[in-house]
């Protein structure tokens, strides 16, 4: 469970603030040029992915939840999963495709809708740039972008030569994140067509967060989304703050 995006609502009060001391703060919020903690869980916190496995109980810590990825015989492609951006999804009984479809309404923390076209430039993305996403293209058996395709505004379905079990499987991880494409296209423009210095430094997604601060060695805060389409977090304001000495954060 991301440490940010995850935080439950048990032990929080509306306007509650948490703060986390952290060895760094995020040195870039882009996950195709960047693998530190502090990318990995501001990704969790601003961004969603399609879909998510469910939650079981820990064997070693039976009051925490952990994610299901064992092999369930009667769950589609054997795995225990539920919709996070996705609504539903299809499997084709040869493993070939997958096909996505989208919620509706979906509103990302610039204003605009999530739709098909955001999947498909996302996933172009990681093509063009040849950099961590083209290991996920490789795995999943994604020879080239047009094996992702907009089936309609709020369908979109991936399409390979073999069967490949991580299908599925690859689209919960964090660093599979789905991108506000209306405004990575905005800020971008002609010289910087996929959005790098952008994303680099702010959020385009459609997580239960958006970057309200970042200021290198110091902190990065994020504040909570009163519309995040699964209903506003429980903490308002997180605060990831650098403390290189361990002591010190303790």
């Amino acid at each position: 469970m991301p440490r940010i995006a995850g935080i439950s609502s048990a032990h929080a009060q509306d306007g509650s603030t948490m703060v986390i001391a952290a060895p760094a703060t995020p040195q870039s919020l882009d996950c195709e040029f960047d693998v530190s903690l502090g990318t990995f869980e501001s990704v969790a916190a601003l961004y969603d992915g399609l879909l998510e496995f469910e939650k079981m109980p820990d064997s070693g810590v039976p009051s925490a939840m952990r994610e299901d990825i064992g092999f369930h015989a009667d769950k589609m492609g054997g795995v225990n999963m539920k919709g996070k951006l996705a609504e539903s999804w299809e499997l084709d009984p040869g493993g070939r495709w997958a096909r996505f479809k989208l919620k509706e309404g979906v509103i990302s923390n610039s204003g605009n809708e999530l739709t098909a076209e955001d999947v498909k430039w996302t996933w172009d993305r990681k093509f063009a740039l040849g950099a961590l996403g083209a290991f996920y293209t490789k795995v999943t058996g994604l020879k080239q972008a047009d094996d992702v395709r907009v089936e309609d505004k709020y369908v979109v379905s991936f399409n390979i030569d073999a069967p490949n079990p991580l299908l599925l499987k690859i689209q919960p991880n964090l660093y599979n994140p789905i991108y506000d494409s209306t405004k990575c296209k905005e800020v971008g423009g002609e010289g910087d067509p996929w959005a790098t210095e952008y994303i680099k430094n702010n959020s385009a997604g459609f997580g239960p967060y958006e970057l309200d601060q970042l200021t290198r060695g110091q902190q990065a805060v994020f504040k909570a989304r009163a519309d995040y389409h699964r209903g506003k977090p429980a903490i308002d304001t997180v605060v990831f703050r650098e403390v290189p000495t361990s002591a010190s954060r303790v």
